[in-house]
């Protein structure tokens, strides 16, 4: 289920609402197969296959709004139930007891139905209005939030009249506004071709990106930092990852990470320079990391200007606006084929708790769980799926094991690998893409909010 939040006021918040009405510009994002633009200055945070979010708050005053583009789902085949499909979601989250409807712009291709509701929050009233449109294969639901509708009335306008759709014939995934090129054979480096112009090509050391004069690799390198302090750690990465590739660099400058843009545990990592390639040519050389389990991404352009025209500019201070570059990482995404499929793919994931006595300080136990989970796809379209789970939640049971085998047909299309005869022989679609590491590739399925997979060839299955 699809879960959102009422924003927590804090005094970072209160320093982002007063940049309302600047004159700095707002931040246009793709949010899966739609793109919109979003107030600049806002704090934005998401969740994968959910949600983007934008917040701002005055504690002061005692306001706040927030504006959510959510990630499509599969249509019902009409407005009507599409939009009773999401609003019976949001009012649950936010306790809404009635719908009062309200009218959304329209959009060619589209179909539009919008209502609000109340709730009391903090002793102010809350005003939650939900937008949807459906094209009858996937539907779209922009949710804005908040307690001060006259005083967020111009952002949220500017939100909901920035939409922009394109009509979709067949249902799209989430990978829909790119196509790819199958492989030749299995084991080929696959290329994606995106409808903003950025042309992706799987290579053995990285994914490389190109949209004109701008070219990006997302490496698959990743290193151990744990010994460095600072900035030592990404100076470090430079001459492992970029200096040995280029000459003559000139105007280093190292940015300093604790600077986060209030993300205190995401430092940003930034080194860039002006260099030579290996046949002379001058170019501009970026070094970039998003933060806490982000890939580092190299991003080579003519001159430092066109980085900032083109990408965006990195201030030395907070306030830079971080979502072009993080969206670089997107790039590596590259689309299923069925002949990519034959042969063992499996997944493993733990967590553990360890309990304390509140009292006595001694350790009351540790509650723990881990599962695996094996598929086999074979070449004529056949595939069983093993899941073993083992759990231990310190509550007298001991440690519980589970098990759950299907066997059923596999088939391939449009970004989405379907699987019959599931949970009580349920068949399931699953939005489906590869992503490029280092010697193979990471098949990621998803299932709504129902279910996720993240599996590995496995290259030498036990017999």
């Amino acid at each position: 289920m699809r879960t959102l939040r009422l924003a927590c006021l804090t005094v970072a918040g209160y320093l982002v609402s007063a940049q309302i009405g600047s004159a700095r510009a707002d931040v246009k994002e793709t949010v899966d197969i739609a793109t919109v633009t979003f107030p600049d200055g806002w704090t934005r945070t998401s969740k994968e296959r959910t949600y983007v979010l934008h917040t701002t708050e005055d504690v002061e005053a005692g306001t706040f709004c927030q504006l959510y583009a959510m990630v499509s789902a599969t249509s019902t085949g009409g407005i009507d139930g599409d939009f009773d499909a999401e609003w019976k979601v949001y009012s649950g989250n936010f306790g809404l007891k009635s719908a009062t409807p309200i009218k959304a712009r329209a959009i060619k291709g589209w179909s539009a139905k919008a209502a609000k509701g109340t709730l009391v929050h903090n002793g102010r009233t809350v005003t939650v209005s939900v937008y949807v449109y459906s094209d009858k294969s996937k539907r779209l639901a922009y949710i804005t939030v908040t307690n001060d509708p006259k005083r967020y009335a111009k952002p949220i306008s500017t939100f909901l009249s920035s939409i922009a759709l394109s009509t979709t014939t067949t249902a799209p995934s989430p990978a829909s506004d790119s196509t790819t090129t199958p492989p030749v054979k299995p084991g080929n480096g696959k290329q994606t071709n995106f409808s903003d112009g950025w042309v992706s090509v799987e290579e053995p050391d990285w994914v490389r990106a190109v949209n004109g004069d701008v070219t990006v690799l997302v490496h698959h390198r990743t290193f151990n930092l744990r010994d460095f302090i600072n900035q030592d750690g990404a100076k470090h990465v430079w001459q492992e990852l970029v200096s040995p590739r280029y000459k003559d660099q000139t105007a280093v400058r190292v940015r300093k990470n604790f600077w986060s843009d209030g993300d205190y545990m995401n430092g940003k990592d930034w080194i860039e320079a002006d260099a030579k390639t290996s046949d002379g040519k001058a170019v501009h050389v970026a070094l970039f990391k998003g933060g806490n389990g982000q890939r580092w991404i190299e991003i080579i352009t003519p001159t430092q200007a066109v980085l900032h025209a083109k990408i965006t500019e990195v201030l030395d201070g907070d306030g830079t606006n971080w979502a072009p570059l993080l969206a670089l990482s997107n790039l590596n995404k590259f689309s299923v084929a069925a002949a990519d499929l034959p042969g063992q793919w499996a997944s493993s994931s733990g967590a553990s708790v360890d309990y304390v006595n509140v009292y006595t300080g001694t350790n009351a136990g540790t509650a723990y769980a881990s599962s695996t989970s094996t598929f086999t796809f074979k070449p004529d379209g056949a595939y069983e799926s093993i899941w073993k789970g083992a759990s231990n939640a310190q509550d007298g049971r001991g440690t519980v094991f589970g098990q759950e085998s299907y066997k059923g047909k596999y088939s391939v299309k449009d970004w989405e690998v379907t699987l019959t005869n599931r949970f009580k022989g349920a068949t399931h679609t699953f939005t489906a893409q590869f992503e490029a590491v280092a010697g193979g590739r990471v098949l990621h399925l998803w299932r709504g909010q129902a279910e996720e997979l993240h599996l590995f060839k496995v290259t030498n299955p036990a017999k």
